[in-house]
């Protein structure tokens, strides 16, 4: 169990009407566009648009980052290959393949040996995101401090982690199905992701089937009544949710624009894991491509801490 700091829990849940955009300020006092993603379970889920405009330098420099010598296929220093494999009743399956390279945060600069350079460039990479993003969200990034009275205002939840992922259009890279803070089968994480976000910098064309992030316990919209809460039980939205699950019907799919983003709670407002969060990346079949290789997909994660009790 968690507990909220008073900004992300404004965010999340903090106005009356959650069917409407709204405009948010970043640390600099940039407004942003927020918009809700309905959905039918009243899931907590947003696009927060033009956080990096595509066409602006800090896109530009974010990009020349993220690739080296100029060549829009070739990726960052100290990416790994990740395949990462877990056991569904008592058979491995492969949970998630996919180039990943990890963002830490810190504050002064490093040593220019490969380590250094990587952290360096970190950093800067944080910093040019955080600039585009809602001052209630990352106001603690660069902190690794949890304070002792989070419901206060001036109070955020600090970074806790960060990646790159590159997706490439073989049709082999996907991440599955999962929660990104919570799994009953594992022990509890020492520090829990409070909530994602997940920014899109590159994107197949096509349909959102074509490297979406679907969500496979949420239904699209269909009617709400006042203040957002569906005008049917949660019952039958729970009914709805299992036989989805079940069945193998496609949850809801979103696929944001480049320099989009979209973030969503993993723990609900009472701290208690938030399991309509679980999530999977859909991978890009190489037809889509033709016999060209590239990296059809490049997002960036992004994890704030919550508040242990």
């Amino acid at each position: 169990i968690i507990a909220w700091g008073a900004n992300a829990k404004r965010f999340f849940w903090g106005f009356k009407e959650q069917g409407m955009d709204r405009s948010v300020s970043t640390r600099e006092g940039r407004n942003l566009n927020v918009q809700p993603i309905l959905n039918d379970q009243g899931f907590p889920l947003y696009q927060i648009k033009n956080v990096l405009p595509r066409n602006s330098p800090s896109f530009k420099r974010l990009m020349s980052l993220l690739t080296e010598d100029g060549n829009a296929n070739a990726v960052m220093s100290q990416t790994e290959e990740m395949e990462q494999h877990e056991l569904v009743r008592g058979k491995p399956q492969t949970l998630r393949r996919s180039l990943v390279s990890q963002l830490i945060y810190s504050d002064h600069d490093h040593d220019h040996d490969d380590a250094g350079n990587h952290r360096n460039r970190s950093r800067e990479i944080l910093n040019l995101i955080q600039k585009g993003l809602p001052k209630d969200l990352v106001g603690g990034m660069g902190s690794k401090h949890i304070g002792t009275n989070p419901t206060s205002l001036d109070h955020f939840h600090p970074y806790e982690d960060g990646s790159v992922v590159y997706y490439r259009t073989t049709g082999k890279d996907f991440y599955n199905t999962h929660h990104d803070s919570y799994d009953p089968r594992d022990p509890p994480r020492d520090r829990q992701r409070a909530y994602t976000i997940l920014l899109y910098l590159r994107s197949p064309k096509g349909s959102p089937l074509i490297g979406g992030t679907e969500f496979p316990r949420l239904t699209k919209h269909h009617h709400f009544g006042a203040h957002g809460k569906e005008k049917e039980g949660n019952d039958i939205h729970e009914k709805q949710r299992r036989e989805q699950v079940s069945s193998g019907k496609r949850g809801l799919v979103v696929k944001p624009d480049i320099g989009d983003a979209i973030v969503w709670p993993n723990f609900d407002q009472e701290g208690k894991p938030y399991m309509d969060s679980i999530h999977r990346a859909l991978s890009i079949p190489k037809s889509t491509c033709g016999q060209r290789f590239e990296m059809g997909k490049i997002v960036i994660n992004l994890w704030f801490e919550g508040f242990q009790i």
